[in-house]
């Protein structure tokens, strides 16, 4: 048996009676992406099992090697391209089986939980599933919804919203998290939002430790557009930057250097770019969706920029859009934004 306590995991002490989970019904999920997946299985799980009990110096639990046979299925599916849609296809075929093998899971997990006399509600959050692009957003989200809804427990989806966006209607109760938008929709800096902001990296860091100056975390939260995504991302590697420059703190240099490596990340991804840069410049000047309704390619490419997060949302007394502020300092959105004002 392997122990599993809620309390613990919520920051409160474990139980002198720690809940216990059959081996079995892991398995039954484990062993069924490895058998549609994995060639030699068996071969492939004592080679997991040997190589855990060697790092370990003991004798490792089988929910560890459940977690490694999952993260090898996960990199063999990545790494073979050429059968990455074959897979697919195959796994569309036994979907309902899948989701029998994980409400049985559940239900042991229920039944545990009841003859331990704790509470039986489980709240499961899927993280990063707004990463998404459309197509695999809608499968998802839309075409098997059911399916997610007939889980037994309740769950916390975070949808990509392009859907939102898009003329589909989400089977589920759907809740947008609000952007605090560092500069208003005039441009003007927005003192709230920015003071949220850096309240929230004060619960995270010691700022007058890891700062040079206040300054700073005001320049790091405006070029993260108010995403706490991009903020966190910016942070980690405006620290990296100073670490290599020699500095003890975060200064104003760290800080755009970390802006430069996200704006260029975001530049690899405007390929072609006559078909993204004037977008954006759009959006950036008028706030607003630009794409006219039967623009259909305008439209693919407007829910690009969503999924990647190259455009933000915000909402106030209004709803309204703008770029990612580390965008405008790219020479083509500037060429273009220039060719649009100058229309």
């Amino acid at each position: 048996m392997e122990h599993f306590d809620p309390r613990a995991s919520a920051g409160r002490p474990a139980s002198e009676s720690p809940v216990e989970l059959d081996q079995k019904f892991v398995e039954k999920i484990t062993d069924w992406f490895a058998e549609r997946t994995l060639e030699k299985v068996e071969e492939t799980k004592a080679q997991i099992k040997t190589e855990a009990e060697a790092e370990a110096g003991f004798k490792a639990g089988w929910f560890g090697n459940a977690l490694r046979l999952l993260a090898r299925i996960q990199s063999s599916f990545l790494a073979n391209s050429d059968s990455r849609l074959t897979q697919r296809r195959k796994f569309d075929n036994y979907t309902t089986d899948l989701f029998l093998r994980v409400n049985e899971f559940l239900d042991h997990v229920h039944d545990q939980l009841r003859k331990h006399r704790q509470p039986d509600q489980l709240l499961l959050i899927q993280d990063n599933l707004d990463r998404l692009h459309p197509g695999p957003g809608r499968r998802l989200f839309c075409d098997n919804g059911q399916l997610l809804r007939s889980l037994r427990a309740n769950f916390i989806w975070t949808a990509p919203v392009g859907l939102k966006l898009a003329p589909y209607r989400l089977d589920f109760t759907t809740r947008y998290m609000p952007i605090p938008a560092p500069r208003l929709r005039d441009g003007t800096e927005n003192a709230p939002a920015l003071d949220g902001l850096r309240k929230l990296l004060t619960a995270r860091v010691d700022l007058d430790a890891v700062f040079d100056l206040p300054a700073t975390v005001r320049q790091l939260c405006l070029y993260s557009g108010g995403s706490l995504r991009d903020l966190i991302r910016l942070l980690g590697d405006a620290q990296l930057a100073a670490l290599e420059a020699g500095q003890t703190r975060i200064d104003s240099a760290a800080v755009k250097n970390s802006a430069k490596e996200f704006r260029l990340e975001f530049e690899r991804a405007f390929m072609p770019g006559e078909y993204y840069y004037p977008l954006l410049a759009r959006v950036h000047q008028t706030k607003q969706d630009p794409v006219a309704p039967e623009d259909e390619s305008g439209k693919d490419r407007f829910l690009d920029l969503i999924a990647n997060g190259s455009i933000l949302q915000y909402n106030g007394e209004e709803y309204w859009l703008d770029i990612q502020p580390t965008i405008q300092e790219s020479r083509r959105f500037q060429d273009a934004f220039r060719k649009l004002t100058a229309a």
